[in-house]
């Protein structure tokens, strides 16, 4: 999966955190996320406004494992 390949290779080249942001309402992509180990670190409340509608956006990260 292309995702866990990019996910190996950031950590393969030393890079030992792999940051990403994902709109609250997409719940396939946080399950998806979530499943590969990324944890919740944060929200920004109504970080983004798309036809007059407020949205979270939620902060997830993943760190090498030591």
């Amino acid at each position: 999966m292309l995702l866990e390949a990019a996910v190996l290779k950031a950590f393969a080249s030393g890079i030992q955190r792999v940051e990403l942001e994902v709109f609250a309402t997409n719940h396939a992509a946080i399950r998806l996320y979530e499943a590969f180990g990324f944890q919740l670190e944060g929200r920004k409340i109504e970080g983004r406004k798309l036809d007059g509608v407020n949205e979270d956006i939620l902060l997830y990260a993943k760190r090498q494992k030591a």
